[in-house]
């Protein structure tokens, strides 16, 4: 298949042909993706598909009440089915005869298909399977979407299968296959009526095909052969078949298959439907044609179950036996295989050919090639595949040249891989020690320690020495503290043991032998001698005067510290309560612990912080073997994550776990630190900012040189330089609409900050684009305004291609694009150096080799643990925040499914997000009459987002509103969304970024963010209920005041008559004459509740001001208030007195609309949230720097989380009149009211080192219980 038609294809059903040389390097052998799965060639694929045992349950092979799949037995379409077309594509529908589903399977090719002199046959590995509720319709009802790729690099073919659930549904078979029933009827009907009319029915032959199933298939098979303008068909109610097998049994049956009941002359008939001619364009498969003859199939087999072959009626069917589905696949997809004739092959394991993904008596030369493409699909599992290829191919090597070629070198390639693995392993102390507890370098520290404990249980006294020193290494390594505090606490028995003293020896004693074995042995490790002596000193020692092994104890100590441990750090000494002193500097420790930036990870630290306070989140994380999801392949197959359903693999699976786990450390050391602020992993940045494709994908490009701003202070701190972090700009589901020329507002912002944020100061980049005084903040791209492109959700954004990148002006890039042409115009190395690159070619092969043979779980440990990188590139809170969330989903298992979208649930799910129904239905454009009922559209969502005025302040309620507001489509639809299912914890967007004519500016307008904040407006309610009459209200209290939100006509100017008409003319205005009591009655009518919304918003320049004047010769009426109606004519000038009166009177109208939209919802307060945390940023569109607010309910006091510093803000009306007096507030999070206790609460340190077992005891289905200590606060007392 070197090219990419469709065309029936036929192989030679001889040994495939061979490779041009058989001594070509194994670089030449085809090349396909690591994918992190297996896969199996096109032969065995179609032979999986029939037998329903591909790698996805959607495709399983079910019947009802039965969880035991079953091969398929798949009927092929014909009618629905194309070989091959123009477009590269062809097409397939098979029914299933066991299942009734039925699979429509596309390919498509759209370049390079795999050449059979060179890759053989094409390798299908599974891509993503998505669940598609959204996309089910009644002719096309899909229930799931199935991906399959060809793994080869430039093979561009793609299999996708649709699963249709079966036309008619499962519970009318039993009714209509009831012969029971029928006969008793039929009786029934005899005795009642004339029984001679029925006498007929009783014949043997008629009582077999006396059962609706056998009447309905015909009926269909009628409806599929009609067509435009055939003659309408009907059947009498009276029709002796249809009384006995039917009468009054299938009403909804027969409405659903589209039948009609008409009443002519006293009699009653169904009328059968009529198919007319379907578009050129539409999707076959989907059409109503289609559907009808999918229902005639699933009738069919019904029949054919039930009667005997020779009493069922000659019918032309398009569908054809499974044979000919495997022939149409076969040759499609080029799968014809040359056979083995080896005669043992039924004595070898079907699991192993399973295992290679080919068929059981495919030829030796085929045999090699499933193993290589399996081996490169999925490396990390490559010496298992070569295991099943020795297994299945022992005493036939001889039989292909090919074969023999490839084992050999596998083997040595194999062998060459491992012996320097393993090489580097056993001349690695540290890998000895990981290799000692049986666990990877990624290991977490809890794990670590963990493994350790467990493994001292039962070691001799010997090997517990050697533990110690494996976990000292690893502890010194990780630049742990809590590891190397593990490894030197002893009990007194095991310390006594390892100093070699007996258990009764004279504490006098013990320092003098001590000393005198250190003095002896240099090699012994002086901290854990050290760990030893402090730890009898505390459990056995701790009365009397011990001062000589106190004293020796502390000098090995400070001999031995590694040069990354900070003066108050020690190995053993366990801190007191409340205030410490580190580094010579006290520390209250009654304040919860900061997190230092390790480069741009601002937005980060205040995300951990606020998590560390949810206790749903604390719960999955520190008992996460209550939680985790195994990663067994049935499981990560059928996860779906989050609010798209979308499908888990296995390396987001890997990433995810080890996501929690860095988590768990983290939060395990906000418990234990005596510090003010810790220095967050590096591994946790890069896996919370990052998903497995960018892990997998290689190292991050270094920062580009080019700095946005100012250029920093070269003698300024790594803080201060560090470019800070922007506010990058995101459009929502749901922008509000933005007038053609924006009124830009110059309004005043407070020069007062919030004091987290004056301390953070040092961290912003001068804000040279920005106009502290302007609410709006345009940075432009260059000097002249250039239109940017529309800005795409954070999902979906991929970097700039090299291309792109290379163009892009000082670019890192660009700057190496340069250099390498300099390298290149260069003269060349000497032969010398030359020889010597020759001479390391060898050694570099091999590394490449170990470097290709990595799994996918060392690649993303690898680059976690990459030491080039420090701290991440600048990030959006809203995008790392979501990101996190996915890594929660992957991590951890389902709970159930939600009853109205059908995506799994979770515990992150049931905490924070919300459930919302899309009401939609088609309304009269002109008079706004609803031509429809409301059809639901159910949906799940993580977030809501608010958009802030375009110039003025409002209130969270009006940010809001948009999102539920009434909204109307072009195409006649009206959509109106609510809540169903409020979440315990509620995290609200605040959208800054918007385009504005073409650029990208940040709105920095006030939204007022309450204490209290009440859904109840919000939520889901009868469109007769009194809460949607308020809504609907509201909606017109709203289009009011947009009509009355225009400039008022202004006062004349005393001047010359004749001037101002001048001025006029040259405006392009006229004047025109009007009544002044005219122009008031317009401007107040219509000011009650009209019968039908309006449809169209009414225009806002209803009065022109001076700066609106329109251009010359323009002449464009203003819509009038209700639909279709215009103001035939506009004033511009009304003399001062009448000018005045209507501007009064406007004023006063406003504010009365303003005070009843005010209060319209006040007596609602059953949905009630409170203000848990407010995550703020301060600076720019390009730069800026984030800090987070949250609140602890039990001291009733608002924290700041500035990166280090944590204060305490004990004055809540001043922290909200702050947050409120400016545009920094950016993301906020509510809790529900009544599950405050049970959803969040400020940890507080727990300064006694817990054992590996112990911990918050958080359970988030019941009550939490937390330890807190009595601590005090230093406060800020405004």
């Amino acid at each position: 298949m070197g090219d990419n038609s469709f065309g029936y294809q036929t192989r030679s059903q001889g040994p495939p042909p061979a490779y041009s040389t058989v001594d070509q390097t194994p670089e030449a052998y085809p090349q396909h993706k690591d994918l992190g799965r297996p896969g199996r060639l096109a032969s065995k694929w179609i032979i999986d598909l029939l037998n329903g045992t591909l790698d996805c349950s959607k495709l399983a092979c079910l019947q009802l009440n039965s969880s035991t799949p079953v091969p398929h037995n798949l009927y092929h379409v014909s009618s629905q089915s194309s070989a091959g077309f123009g477009d590269n594509t062809a097409l397939t529908v098979c029914i299933c005869r066991t299942c009734k589903k039925t699979f429509t399977v596309r390919f498509q090719c759209l370049g390079y298909a795999c050449a059979k002199d060179y890759e053989r046959m094409h390798h299908f590995v599974l891509g993503n399977v998505l669940d598609t509720p959204g996309l089910h319709t009644k002719y096309y009802p899909m229930e799931a979407q199935v991906q399959f790729d060809c793994s080869a690099v430039q093979c561009t073919m793609t299999v996708t299968v649709d699963v249709c659930d079966p036309r008619l549904e499962v519970r009318w078979e039993a009714h209509l296959t009831d012969r029971d029933a029928v006969q008793k009827r039929l009786q029934e009907l005899m005795e009642a009526d004339d029984g001679s009319r029925y006498e007929e029915l009783t014949a043997q032959d008629r009582l077999e095909k006396l059962f609706p199933a056998f009447y309905l298939m015909q009926y269909i098979h009628d409806v599929v052969r009609s067509g435009p303008g055939a003659k309408e068909k009907k059947v009498a109610y009276r029709n002796k078949f249809f009384t006995v097998c039917f009468w009054d049994r299938f009403q909804e049956l027969l409405e659903y298959l589209e039948f009609q009941t008409t009443e002519g002359d006293g009699d009653k008939s169904l009328v059968l439907p009529c198919l007319d001619d379907q578009a050129p364009a539409e999707f076959l498969p989907a059409t109503r044609q289609a559907w009808f003859e999918i229902l005639r199939a699933h009738l069919y087999f019904l029949v054919e179950d039930h009667l005997r072959a020779d009493l069922l009626p000659p019918m032309e069917l398009s569908i054809q036996p499974q044979s000919a589905t495997f022939e149409f696949l076969e040759a499609v997809l080029d799968a014809k295989y040359s056979k083995s004739t080896w005669k043992h092959i039924g004595d070898l394991s079907p699991a192993d050919f399973d295992l290679l993904g080919v068929n059981k008596d495919a030829h030796e030369s085929m045999l090699w090639y499933a193993c290589l493409c399996q081996g490169q699909t999925h490396p990390e599992d490559r010496e298992k595949y070569f295991d099943a290829l020795c297994r299945v191919t022992r005493n036939r090597e001889n039989a292909s040249a090919e074969l023999r070629k490839y084992i050999e070198e596998e083997q040595l390639e194999l062998a060459i891989v491992k012996s320097t693995r393993e090489a580097q392993e056993d001349s690695d102390p540290l890998s000895r020690a990981y290799r000692a507890f049986d666990l990877p370098h990624s290991a977490s520290e809890e794990m670590v320690i963990l493994q350790f404990l467990h493994n001292l249980k039962a070691a001799s006294a010997a090997e517990r020495k050697k533990l110690r020193q494996d976990l000292s290494l690893i502890g010194r390594d990780r630049k742990s503290l809590d590891i190397l505090q593990s490894a030197h606490s002893f009990e007194p028995e095991e310390a006594m043991e390892f100093l070699g003293l007996p258990v009764d020896a004279d504490p006098a004693f013990i320092p003098i032998q001590v000393n005198a074995n250190v003095n002896e042995d240099k090699n012994i490790d002086r901290l854990l001698v050290a760990g030893a002596l402090k730890s009898l000193l505390a459990k056995k020692y701790n009365n009397g005067d011990h001062g000589d092994m106190e004293a020796l104890a502390t000098v090995l100590e400070l001999e031995a510290r590694e040069p990354w441990m900070s003066e108050g750090d020690s190995i053993t000494v366990a801190p007191k309560p409340n205030s410490q002193t580190v580094g010579g500097t006290s520390v209250d420790t009654s304040l919860p612990v900061g997190l230092m930036n390790i480069r741009n990870t601002c937005y980060l630290n205040s995300i951990l912080q606020y998590f560390n306070t949810v206790l749903p989140v604390r719960s999955v994380v520190l008992n996460w073997e209550d939680y985790k999801l195994e990663p067994t392949e049935e499981n990560i197959s059928t996860r779906r994550l989050g609010g798209t359903g979308v499908a888990l693999d296995k390396p987001e699976a890997f990433l995810a776990a080890k996501f929690v786990e860095e988590m768990r450390s983290l939060f395990l050391e906000f418990q234990s630190s005596t510090a003010s602020a810790i220095r967050p992993q590096q591994r946790l940045a890069l896996a919370a900012l990052k998903n497995a494709d960018k892990l997998l994908k290689g190292k991050p490009a270094e920062p580009a040189t080019t700095v946005m701003g100012p250029q920093p202070n070269p003698n300024a701190s790594d803080k201060e330089s560090a470019p800070p972090p922007p506010l990058p700009a995101r459009p929502s589901p749901k922008p509000p609409n933005l007038p053609t020329e924006p009124t830009v507002t110059v309004n005043a912002i407070s020069d007062h900050a919030d004091t987290a944020s004056n301390v953070s100061s040092a961290t912003l980049v001068d804000q040279k684009d920005e106009d502290a005084n302007h609410t709006y903040v345009t940075i432009s791209e260059t000097s002249e305004d250039k239109p940017i492109p529309q800005v795409v959700p954070a999902k979906e954004r991929v970097a700039l291609d090299d291309d792109d990148k290379a163009k892009a002006p000082g670019s890192e890039e660009a700057t190496s694009e340069r250099l390498a042409s300099q390298e290149q115009s260069a003269p060349s190395d000497s032969a010398a150096n030359r020889g010597a690159t020759d001479a390391n070619t060898t050694t570099a092969a091999v590394e490449a080799k170990v470097e290709d043979t990595l799994s996918v779980e060392e690649k993303i440990t690898e680059a976690l643990n990459d030491v080039s990188v420090t701290g991440t590139e600048q990030q959006d809170v809203e995008e790392v925040m979501g990101n996190i969330l996915d890594h929660f989903h992957a991590a951890i298992k389902p709970t159930g499914t939600d009853e109205d979208t059908g995506k799994q649930t979770d515990i992150i799910t049931e905490t924070f997000y919300w459930s919302s129904v899309v009401k939609i239905r088609t309304v009269d454009m002109n008079t706004g009459r609803a031509e429809s009922d409301f059809r639901s559209v159910p949906d799940l969502s993580r977030w809501m987002t608010a958009f802030p005025a375009k110039d003025e302040k409002t209130d969270l309620y009006g940010a809001l509103d948009s999102n539920f507001d009434q909204e109307f489509q072009d195409d006649g639809k009206e959509m109106v969304t609510a809540i169903t299912r409020a979440p315990p914890i509620l995290h609200i967007y605040i959208q800054r970024g918007q385009e504005i004519k073409g650029e990208l500016s940040r709105n920095n307008n006030v939204v007022e963010i309450p204490k209290r904040l009440y859904l109840d407006r919000y939520m889901d309610c009868a469109t007769d209920s009194d809460l949607f009459k308020k809504r609907q209200r509201s909606w017109n209290l709203k289009r009011r005041l947009q009509a009355l939100d225009v400039a008022p006509p202004p006062e004349p100017v005393k001047e010359d008559k004749k001037g101002k008409k001048e001025e006029i003319k040259e405006a392009g205005y006229e004047v025109v004459e009007q009544n002044v009591e005219d122009f008031e009655t317009h401007m107040i009518m219509n000011n009650g509740e009209e019968e039908y919304v309006s449809i169209d918003v009414p225009s806002l320049d209803l009065m022109p001001s001076g700066k609106d004047l329109p251009s010359e010769n323009c002449e464009e009426p203003s819509r009038d208030i209700s639909m279709g109606g215009t103001q035939e004519s506009s004033p511009t000038n009304l003399d001062g007195d009448a000018s005045r009166r209507l501007r009064e009177q406007i004023e006063g109208e406003k504010s009365i609309v303003r005070k009843e939209l005010s209060t319209l919802f006040s007596d609602m307060k059953d949905v009630t949230y409170r203000l848990h945390a407010v995550i703020c940023h301060g600076g720019g569109l390009g730069f800026g720097h984030y800090w987070v607010w949250i609140y602890d309910f039990d001291d009733n006091v608002w924290r700041s989380y500035n990166d280090e510093r944590v204060e305490v803000h004990r004055d809540e009306e001043k922290v909200l009149s702050d947050l409120n007096s400016s545009g920094r507030p950016y993301y906020v999070a509510y809790v529900r009211e009544d599950e405050i206790s049970r959803m969040v609460k400020i940890p507080p340190r727990n300064l006694i080192a817990p054992s590996a077992t112990d911990g918050d005891t958080t359970d988030v289905r019941g009550d939490i219980e937390m330890h807190d200590a009595e601590v005090s606060h230093v406060e800020h007392r405004e």
